[in-house]
């Protein structure tokens, strides 16, 4: 997430307009235009956003596959990703360590899940799972450092 980005979303918090709900944030976000007449595609700021709050609704392969990419290849962080769950989720969603075990493998996906074989990704779930264990490893060292005086 651009700085400018999470700090227009932390500004509308402090300014009483929290969106409440994910349609409200589907609604509120930014939208890519396609085409005219045609629909409109959820902005990376949004998709980071519904990315980052859907594991604690769902445990599915191509979702933590979108959240690599996001982390992995648009310059978002776990920063901007914690700070997208600490200002969308309810209250009682708002644990950083659910989401750890959901992109580290420590939580199963769910029995349903479609996988990747559909789109035909030359990648497995242990690959990146081995990508987030390190970087929430070393999301958790630059805590550490930032408490120590």
């Amino acid at each position: 997430m651009t700085t400018a980005s999470l700090t227009r979303m932390l500004n509308n918090i402090s300014k009483g307009l929290r969106a409440s709900t994910q349609a409200q944030i589907l609604k509120s976000t930014p939208k890519v235009i396609v085409s005219t007449g045609g629909f409109d595609v959820l902005g990376i700021d949004g998709l980071l956003v519904m990315k980052s709050i859907v594991v604690y609704d769902r445990v599915k392969s191509r979702d933590i596959y979108d959240l690599m990419i996001l982390t992995r290849d648009h310059g978002f962080t776990l920063d901007d990703v914690f700070a997208a769950i600490d200002t969308y989720q309810p209250i009682r969603n708002r644990d950083p360590e659910h989401f750890k075990r959901v992109v580290t493998g420590a939580i199963a996906l769910d029995h349903d899940d479609e996988g990747f074989s559909s789109i035909h990704l030359n990648i497995t779930m242990s690959g990146i799972y081995g990508y987030f264990r390190k970087l929430v490893d070393d999301y958790e060292v630059r805590v550490v450092r930032r408490m120590r005086p």
